[in-house]
């Protein structure tokens, strides 16, 4: 679930923090995922309301808490990309 914290309208911003159990290593030490995730209607339509349409540009940011830290991935990525199957 994402707080309103996590979405910055006015600035074309997503955050989504990712919460797994990392202390559970794998033998090489390190872990790979696959994550699919669609956006919420309700956080879309904000975007949309802005007056952005499906191929306007998002910063999208991943933060994970790691072994080492904390770390963030940033990404930009087309709104249309959120409603995708």
């Amino acid at each position: 679930m994402m707080a309103e914290k996590d979405i910055d309208i006015s600035n074309n911003k997503l955050n989504l923090n990712l919460y797994f159990n990392n202390s559970i290593q794998s033998s090489n030490n390190s872990i790979s995922s696959f994550i699919s995730l669609e956006m919420p209607g309700e956080i879309y339509y904000k975007f949309q309301d802005k007056g952005m349409n499906d191929d306007d540009l998002i910063d999208v940011y991943l933060n994970s808490e790691t072994v080492s830290g904390q770390e963030q991935i940033h990404c930009k990525m087309a709104l249309k990309d959120f409603m995708l199957p």
